[in-house]
């Protein structure tokens, strides 16, 4: 009898993104080594769990609606593991924007061409949740702590509905929602419509 293993808990994340030229020319292997060369940029390697976190190249924040811009911006996510407290999480937060206001920088390889990059210093790191495994994962991102996060699937850049739960609607008795939809030019019309549904 096959077991089904239980699913991974979500792992606290940190996500950084940068310009990077011709991203897409990089090869499988060479997406994991720069994954590791950026955590390692950080500075935050013992915190980070290698297997959960990934690189993806995107296109930049201002075209990513254009059908065809190219994706010439890598973006990492960083997970964290398990054992990370969320104390520790704000602080690694705090510590990586840090340094990229100080000149953080990343030595990559694209192509076989290995390259330098300094993060812009006006980048900010991201809070992120990654749920799932490497080959079916959902990444929820969020601008910060205040701010609702939305779904991201690992393969789209569409953003999907609101994750965040809501207050229920409150809801008008139906002859004040009748009135509340309808025309201020037919509001007499109206008014006996709704008169009706009392």
């Amino acid at each position: 009898m096959e077991t089904t293993a239980p699913p991974l808990p979500d792992a606290k994340a940190i996500v950084v993104g940068f310009a990077l030229p011709g991203c897409e020319r990089m090869g499988a292997e060479e997406t994991t080594a720069n994954v590791k060369s950026s955590i390692g940029a950080t500075g935050q390697n013992a915190l980070i769990d290698l297997s959960r976190s990934f690189g993806e190249c995107v296109a930049p924040p201002a075209t990513r609606r254009v059908r065809r811009a190219s994706k010439d911006h890598f973006q990492v996510t960083m997970a964290f593991k398990d054992s990370v407290t969320e104390e520790q999480v704000q602080a690694a937060v705090e510590a990586t924007n840090v340094a990229i206001t100080v000149g953080m920088t990343v030595t990559l390889t694209v192509g076989g061409t290995t390259v330098t990059v300094t993060v812009p210093k006006d980048m900010v790191v991201k809070r992120a949740v990654v749920r799932g495994s490497a080959e079916n994962r959902e990444t929820l991102v969020c601008s910060d702590t205040r701010t609702p996060c939305v779904f991201i699937s690992s393969n789209s850049t569409t953003a999907a509905p609101n994750a965040t739960t809501a207050e229920p609607p409150f809801k008008l008795p139906k002859a004040a929602a009748c009135l509340a939809h309808s025309s201020t030019l037919l509001l007499a019309a109206a008014a006996w419509s709704c008169a009706m549904l009392v």
